[in-house]
């Protein structure tokens, strides 16, 4: 394992995390996480990450988290033809990023905001959301990346998160229009080496 050998090799103490966790400490101890129990960091580009932190512990099993547990196609129940289909029904197949180009007639980064692909993109978006609050219930869920941060787009997941919801589960943080509980970052790109740093210290304070 590398980080036994980094540990040994170097003599200090070594966390290791993937780069959306990461990001997603920076955002619980300094960003738009603070104060929350728990909370998941998804970051959408030319893939789509996801890091979940819980009670002050990144969340790994066999693996570390993937955005990979729903079928996006069949519960935001929409089709735009010319648009991305999900492939293996992946919620990481809603990426809008460089391989979509010829799909959609350009990168998203020109694609204007009345385009078909937004709507699908935010229903995706929306239906992974749906089952990662079903299934790891974080108290925050915060939407970052080149095309996370597109702007309208997280609107139009709040809307379409709160349709799926239909009113489910009777919880204060579901109330409204999501924007308390559906937020963007507040560190930028910053978000991944603030978060080693918050791991850098707690390591240290462990080793203590």
């Amino acid at each position: 394992m590398i980080g036994p050998a980094l540990r040994d090799g170097l003599g200090v103490p070594i966390a290791l995390e993937t780069d959306v966790g990461a990001a997603a400490f920076g955002e619980l101890r300094w960003g738009a996480g603070r104060g929350a129990h728990s909370l998941c960091y998804l970051t959408v580009g030319t893939g789509i990450g996801a890091g979940i932190v819980r009670r002050g512990r990144a969340v790994h099993g066999l693996l570390h988290p993937e955005a990979a547990p729903a079928d996006p196609a069949r519960l935001c129940a929409r089709s735009v033809p010319g648009c991305l289909p999900v492939p293996r029904r992946l919620l990481g197949g809603a990426r809008l990023g460089p391989g979509a180009e010829r799909a959609m007639g350009g990168e998203p980064e020109v694609l204007p905001e009345e385009h078909s692909a937004w709507p699908l993109e935010a229903g995706y978006l929306a239906a992974g959301i749906l089952a990662i609050v079903m299934i790891a219930a974080p108290h925050r869920v915060i939407v970052g990346g080149g095309v996370g941060l597109r702007a309208g787009l997280l609107a139009r997941t709040r809307v379409e998160l709160t349709r799926l919801l239909g009113g489910y589960p009777d919880r204060p943080e579901f109330a409204g229009d999501l924007s308390e509980y559906l937020v963007a970052p507040a560190l930028g790109d910053l978000a991944g080496a603030l978060g080693g740093l918050a791991l850098a210290q707690e390591v240290l304070i462990a080793e203590v």
